[in-house]
């Protein structure tokens, strides 16, 4: 799994920025001007029925989906960043030394020593077993 976000990230290249504002163009409209159904046109737009300026009539439900999508794409890459967060958190935990006593070869030794004990304990609680069961005949 790891091996494919690797590639993912290596495909990627460069990070998204995000695109600025470009500049006026000429002949451009000076600002957004809504129109309505069944309204005429508004004078900033159009003079003895020629326009006077360049401009797109955008649907509004597609502007609305196109708001919808930058929203989308924002509250994913807030997402996005706290889950890079949390792996850049886990990277630092895996980087941290080692405690002596969490190194494998020490408990390696503990388990010995603890199978000692075990191996002591039942021998004992045998022969103590023995040695009564003896005494008894």
């Amino acid at each position: 799994m790891n091996w494919l976000l690797l590639i993912g990230v290596s495909w990627a290249g460069t990070s998204l920025v995000r695109p600025s504002p470009s500049a006026p163009l000429a002949n451009e409209c000076s600002r957004s001007i809504a129109i309505a159904y069944g309204k005429p046109l508004p004078s900033e737009l159009v003079v003895d029925g020629v326009a006077v300026c360049d401009a797109v009539a955008e649907p509004t439900s597609s502007l609305n989906h196109l708001l919808a999508v930058e929203n989308y794409s924002i509250a994913a890459d807030r997402v996005h960043q706290i889950d890079l967060n949390q792996l850049r958190t886990e990277i630092d935990g895996l980087r941290a030394p080692i405690l002596w006593h969490q190194q494998p070869r020490v408990q390696r030794w503990i388990g010995r020593i603890e199978v000692l004990c075990l191996v002591g304990v039942v021998a004992g609680t045998v022969a103590v077993a023995y040695n009564q069961t003896a005494r008894a005949e």
